[in-house]
């Protein structure tokens, strides 16, 4: 375990890099870059401060290799990523992922996420690898200039739950998930730009189950009104 001694004793600049290691705990660290645990088994990264920057991608917490079981929990991210029109979508001038994961039953919970191109992401394509018992519950998102939750490519047993997202292109992705089920449950997501929700399937042969739950949306239109979308029960398969 890497403790601080009081929030904010220990400030780390450049990047944490922890490759392959096994039961690594890192808590109550400040750190000006970002933390990176590529192959790392039982990680918990816990109530720390994390203020990427453009010289290391952007990034905030990731793991670009397969991990198991990540425990990200209670951490404030903040990104490069500012909120307007030229920065949104993935052609957009925005930068890095606010907490990135593959692999299997990574929780990762309450946290604030600030900034960034994806605010929660899974990995894509052949990067993908055994994507599946993952949890994202109860994070706060704001700015996130493509996607919010960015839960594509999860193969079975993903709960995307009780998330509050501010400002994002798109608020909830799976596009596609591969047999499924993810679950999409009592989120709250406000201004978003583009759809609430993304689950077109790509170009490739899936199955894709993905349920969505009383998950509901709030975009500001041009006039004092707003415009909601709710889903509730809502299984597509």
């Amino acid at each position: 375990m890497i403790r601080a001694a009081a929030p904010g004793a220990v400030v780390v600049n450049g990047e944490i890099g922890l490759f392959n290691r096994q039961h690594v705990h890192l808590d109550g660290l400040t750190v000006n870059g970002r933390i990176r645990f590529n192959g790392t088994n039982h990680m918990a990264i816990t109530r720390c401060t994390v203020n990427a920057t453009a010289a290391l991608g952007g990034d905030g917490i990731v793991t670009y290799l397969r991990a198991e079981n990540a425990y990200i929990a209670d951490n404030v991210v903040n990104g490069t990523t500012v909120w307007a029109d030229s920065s949104l979508g993935v052609n957009g001038n925005n930068l890095g992922e606010g907490i990135a994961v593959t692999g299997p039953g990574h929780v990762i919970q309450n946290n604030r996420v600030t900034g960034f191109r994806d605010g929660v992401s899974f990995l894509e394509g052949s990067e993908a690898v055994d994507q599946h018992s993952i949890d994202v519950l109860n994070n706060d998102i704001e700015v996130a200039a493509d996607d919010g939750v960015e839960a594509d490519f999860c193969q079975h047993n993903c709960r995307i739950m009780r998330n509050r997202i501010t400002n994002a292109f798109v608020g909830l992705s799976s596009q596609p998930g591969l047999g499924g089920p993810t679950y999409f449950v009592r989120n709250v997501l406000y201004n978003v730009a583009h759809v609430a929700f993304s689950s077109t399937a790509r170009a490739m042969a899936t199955c894709c189950c993905t349920t969505r739950w009383s998950s509901r949306a709030m975009r500001w239109a041009s006039t004092p009104a707003c415009r909601w979308w709710r889903c509730t029960a809502a299984t597509t398969c």
